[in-house]
């Protein structure tokens, strides 16, 4: 797919990155390091994307937002995290933000399932449960 452009998807896949760049400007912007304080909260000001209004937090109820191009939802036990899913033409970007366990979870694929069979999901809570485990000591 490098050689097809994606000049019609405007800003969207205006950005290359790998998983590790993704972890690293992710953890920055939610560590407060991209922009000021003031931005930083509008960065992160919900709208339910069940009603289209703006929310102050998540609940049973209204279960999921969007912020400024990052969304946030509960996410069973874990209660509310960031995450977001980014697609182009053969490409795909995940990340998982579980901010009390510092844990960043950034994978990348270069396929889009047929209707009914992702597991990008799934991986992710695979992933964090393994990330998650005590290790022997």
């Amino acid at each position: 797919m490098r050689d097809v452009s994606v000049s019609w998807m405007q800003s969207a896949g205006g950005a290359v990155a790998n998983a590790p760049n993704v972890d690293r400007w992710m953890r920055a912007v939610f560590g407060g390091k991209v922009v000021p304080p003031k931005q930083q909260q509008e960065w992160t000001e919900l709208v339910s994307t069940k009603t289209g209004e703006p929310i102050a937090a998540l609940s049973a109820d209204d279960p999921a937002g969007f912020g400024l191009g990052i969304g946030c939802k509960i996410f069973g036990s874990l209660g509310a995290q960031w995450f977001y899913q980014g697609e182009s033409l053969g490409y795909r970007t995940l990340y998982f933000w579980i901010a009390d366990q510092d844990l960043m979870i950034t994978v990348q694929t270069n396929s889009q399932p047929p209707e009914g069979t992702d597991k990008l999901g799934e991986a992710v809570n695979t992933l964090h449960e393994i990330v998650s485990k005590p290790r022997a000591k």
